[in-house]
């Protein structure tokens, strides 16, 4: 059986007299946000005297193939159907289409009473 011997080493920040170990500090890369925003509106007005024309003509390219395109519109036909389908009938009616669904199926589906009582 092998252990080592001397006192337990906790972290955080002890006295510097009674011989502990002080945490450094570590310095934030990130920058705050107040300095992201003073970046924005440089960039904002740097943009606006060189000329605003390079910001409206900016266009969003689209790196999907085609069959990823076909697929998204697939999805989103799909969806608005759902959306109308649902919108068709209210709550109380789809509870009750559900009742009458559920008192068709023969008792073997029914959920078997468990227990005393």
């Amino acid at each position: 059986m092998s252990y080592v011997g001397g006192k337990l080493k906790l972290k955080g920040k002890t006295l510097q007299a009674n011989g502990g170990v002080e945490k450094k500090k570590r310095k934030d890369e990130n920058k705050t946000d107040k300095e992201i925003a003073d970046v924005d509106l440089s960039m904002q007005k740097e943009g606006q005297s060189r000329g605003s024309d390079n910001i409206k003509t900016k266009k969003l390219i689209d790196y999907r193939t085609e069959a990823e395109k076909r697929r998204d519109e697939a999805l989103a036909a799909r969806k608005e159907e759902g959306v109308k389908k649902l919108a068709e009938k209210s709550y109380r009616q789809r509870v009750e289409e559900y009742n009458k669904y559920l008192s068709t199926l023969s008792e073997h589906h029914d959920i078997p009473k468990v227990g005393p009582g």
